[in-house]
């Protein structure tokens, strides 16, 4: 079949059939690709981030009792020094339970609790 045999309206709507199944094909590849890209963002919301924000939680109480360690070494003041105290048990006290959370509940393979363990 030679398109130039076609008279032009036949040939115009073969075209645009043949147009038109090609954006048909077009869109279910998006679909399918979309649902793809759905099911990759669920699994970084649901295993990705919780763990990650429970890290950072980790790392500001870490500098917390860092900065506060320090402030008791460099203050000669008695008053200065137990409040700073508190504050170090306190962000020590918040460094467990949420290191405890992250061990207990966010840890999904054997070699995240090797690493854990090493830190």
């Amino acid at each position: 079949m030679n398109l130039r045999s076609l008279n032009i309206a036949r040939r115009a709507a073969f075209c645009f059939g043949v147009i038109t199944l090609l954006l048909i094909g077009l869109g279910a590849f998006s679909y399918v690709q979309v649902g793809e890209l759905r099911s990759a963002e669920q699994n970084i919301e649901e295993k990705s981030l919780p763990s990650i924000q429970v890290v950072d939680d980790i790392q500001i109480a870490l500098l917390h009792a860092r900065l506060e360690s320090i402030r008791m070494l460099g203050s000669t003041d008695p008053s200065v020094k137990s409040a700073s105290q508190a504050k170090v048990r306190k962000a020590m006290e918040t460094l467990q339970s949420r290191s405890e959370y992250y061990r207990q509940n966010l840890i999904t393979s054997d070699k995240d609790r090797a690493q854990l363990d090493d830190a």
